[in-house]
């Protein structure tokens, strides 16, 4: 496989509650924190939006942007955290999400201050900026990226029709010409939310995160759009990984060219450049709606999305 869940580990391995509220540690009275530690990669690149990132003294193994958080002290995984690393750092705030259930028990236990926050879908998301900026003093930081995000989706496409969108976000052997053990973005994932505000919807009405379907069941489906995303890191080109969909030449989305791959990492990253996800998937959408015209990359349509 192009290893997209395991690169963001949450996103797929775990089992998300509907829970969307946020839970803190209560601090000392009017205290901001300076020594801060983040537990996913969506929390580091908030803190590092909200202008809080000379702050972070520690993330977590899967944090690796902005770059210069690549070298700073790592305690562990979202199955694997390491206490004594952390404790090591003296953290006077631990920002973390629900998963992170291990952490959570351990930080009550002694006494470390911790906020949790969610991203569910984009509400809970916007929440998150929120309340890191309120616990970190960056309120103003916050309420720009909340209203420049807010402006991104109310900038929708005036249409009767949504198309339908298969988000392919895994698979094994990509470039071998077929498709094989796919799994997709359900209806619970964040990306149905990012979809509709792109002026789509999920074409996967699987009530669980990432379902995996046989191809007999994506022809079911038979989708307007499908789009695969791959880490930035696979050594092969978009057009080679779209080629493998035209084994499949029952799906319309083949016939008429509307297969697309993403070569972005950030679009696993249910964080601040969500904006730019909407935006990525709002161009396509208007592809679908508009010409109908064969693209085998993203990158050819959407060179002013950076």
């Amino acid at each position: 496989m192009y290893t997209f869940l395991s690169i963001f580990f949450p996103l797929f391995f775990l089992v998300i509650s509907g829970c969307s509220d946020v839970e803190m540690e209560p601090p000392d009275p009017g205290s901001t924190p300076e020594r801060i530690v983040s537990l996913a990669p969506n929390i580091t690149e908030t803190l590092f939006a909200l202008g809080c990132g000379d702050k972070v003294v520690g993330v977590s193994q899967f944090c690796s942007y902005p770059p210069h958080v690549r070298s700073l002290p790592k305690v562990g995984g979202f199955t694997n955290p390491n206490f004594e690393a952390l404790m090591r750092l003296k953290p006077d705030l631990v920002v973390l999400m629900k998963e992170h259930g291990k952490v959570i028990d351990f930080c009550t236990r002694y006494k470390v201050p911790f906020l949790r926050v969610d991203n569910d879908n984009i509400a809970t998301i916007l929440n998150s900026f929120e309340a890191v900026g309120t616990r970190c003093g960056a309120t103003k930081r916050a309420d720009s990226l909340i209203n420049h995000i807010s402006s991104v989706i109310n900038d929708t496409i005036v249409s009767k029709y949504r198309p339908r969108i298969l988000l392919c976000v895994d698979r094994s052997a990509p470039g071998s010409g077929t498709i094989s053990k796919p799994f997709f973005a359900g209806a619970s994932s964040f990306y149905s939310d990012l979809l509709n505000a792109a002026g789509g919807e999920n074409a996967c009405t699987e009530n669980i995160l990432y379902p995996t379907l046989s191809i007999e069941g994506v022809c079911s489906i038979n989708p307007d759009i499908i789009i695969d995303i791959v880490p930035e890191q696979v050594g092969m080109s978009q057009e080679t990984i779209v080629n493998d969909w035209n084994s499949v030449p029952l799906l319309d989305a083949v016939d008429k060219g509307m297969v697309f791959c993403l070569k972005k990492d950030y679009i696993a990253i249910p964080g601040p450049r969500i904006g730019k996800t909407i935006e990525r998937f709002r161009a396509l959408v208007r592809i679908c709606l508009n010409t109908g015209k064969s693209h085998k990359s993203i990158e050819t349509v959407t060179k002013k999305v950076h």
